[in-house]
């Protein structure tokens, strides 16, 4: 029997987490679901614990090399997804028990039901649900979705800074026949954007049901992220202005452009800048020299500025927020 939703969940090294995740995937209200799990060669107990699970709803897909990033891994599971509709988790996250129910109830006659909210656990590491420290994070605007394309993109991806984390939406399966994620960083901002141009039966609510853990990272590990990402930047960029060429409007094509990609850059320096910006700056500009050469310093330079910006931003509202509470 077909079911009416397949859950597409990518795994890789994630065993201290891949537990709870399934157990609240397979305990949600709304049960007419299959479950692909992706096992991108984790080299950790990830599939072991994953095959303890006895669900007939869960399909099994261990890929024979590893595909590098989640997008390749998704895209796997689109091709095994037999669902009406479509739903994306990652392998460390977790939902709240009726977060499909919801979003199967929101979606209608309509191709995309989008969540504009969503949790947020700032100590993403802790091993114990009950210990997660979340907050409601509101990622977009609950406004209707222009018939104009053009329009469309500039409301959702300027105006309103639409959020791109595909675990925010519920798809049906059709429209994502000729969709797929690229393989390289910043694919789920390509994804949203070949979504954008295909429909415009898009539907949004604000109900926080997915709970995306943040995870503390060494240093090493975040630099040499943080030098894809910007990479990832790159290619996006090149990205929307071929696809938004049809438009034969180049004023629209780079404002859109440098607000996608400024964006992306913010949210990375975010990521990627702790307690000791100097010499995270200093190890960022040493892992960008082989790729911008003497341009590094220049990339470095606006990433500082993104990060304080945001850093004020962010002290700006918690002082607000404890001020109201």
């Amino acid at each position: 029997m077909t079911p009416t939703v397949s859950v597409i969940v990518p795994m890789y090294n994630a065993e201290n987490f891949i537990k709870p995740a399934l157990e609240s995937l397979l305990t949600q209200t709304f049960t007419d679901f299959e479950v692909i799990l992706i096992d991108d060669c984790s080299t950790d107990r990830t599939l072991e614990i994953a095959k303890t699970f006895d669900d007939p709803r869960i399909r099994l897909v261990v890929n024979e090399k590893n595909l590098g990033n989640p997008g390749s891994a998704r895209n796997v599971g689109l091709e095994h997804a037999i669902g009406e509709y479509v739903y994306f988790m990652d392998d460390d996250d977790l939902l709240l028990p009726n977060c499909l129910e919801t979003f199967i109830d929101a979606i209608g006659d309509n191709d995309v039901a989008f969540d504009v909210s969503s949790l947020w656990a700032d100590n993403g590491d802790a091993q114990s649900i009950e210990k997660l420290n979340c907050q409601v994070v509101r990622r977009g605007a609950l406004t209707e979705i222009s018939s104009d394309p053009k329009q469309r993109i500039w409301s959702e991806l300027v105006n309103h800074k639409m959020h791109y984390p595909p675990w925010l939406f519920l798809y049906r399966r059709a429209l994502l026949k000729d969709i797929r994620f690229p393989d390289c960083v910043a694919e789920d901002v390509f994804f949203l954007l070949d979504v954008l141009l295909s429909t415009d039966r898009i539907v949004k609510f604000a109900e926080p049901l997915y709970i995306w853990r943040v995870k503390q990272t060494s240093a090493s590990q975040t630099i040499n992220r943080l030098s894809r990402n910007i990479e990832g930047a790159m290619k996006l960029s090149a990205y929307l202005e071929r696809r938004l060429s049809a438009f034969d409007d180049p004023m629209f094509v780079g404002n859109v452009t440098f607000s996608v990609v400024n964006g992306v850059l913010m949210d990375y320096a975010l990521q990627f800048f702790n307690d000791d910006p100097i010499k995270a700056i200093e190890e960022t500009e040493r892992a960008l020299r082989p790729t911008f050469g003497g341009d590094a310093l220049f990339v470095t330079n606006l990433i500082r500025g993104y990060m304080f910006k945001c850093l004020g931003e962010r002290r700006t509202r918690t002082n607000e927020n404890h001020k109201t509470n």
